[in-house]
């Protein structure tokens, strides 16, 4: 398996630059997206951390596959908050 994530480069730029004007949205759709990209980063640094570099071979496979699980989960609770904010948006701007 080969997996190369880079450091330092951002990920979400329309995010990070809009950000400070999120909080004029709708409730509860600032709290929402927020999370929402707290996530997807918490996902996106979790892989680094377990792939960032060739010790992950030495991590028992049980260990490794208990890792990968969580990011399923987190992954599928964090599709899950956007589709939610995409409701959000349909009902709150119609």
């Amino acid at each position: 398996m080969v997996l190369a994530i880079r450091g330092g480069r951002e990920f979400f730029p329309i995010y990070n630059n809009n950000l400070a004007k999120i909080g004029a949205l709708k409730n509860p759709l600032p709290e929402k997206i927020v999370q929402y990209y707290a996530q997807a980063t918490s996902e996106i640094e979790e892989i680094r951390s377990v792939f960032s570099n060739k010790s992950w071979r030495n991590v028992p496979s049980g260990v490794l596959l208990s890792q990968l699980e969580g990011l399923v989960v987190l992954g599928e609770h964090t599709r899950s908050l956007g589709s939610e904010i995409v409701r959000y948006i349909d009902r709150l701007y119609p």
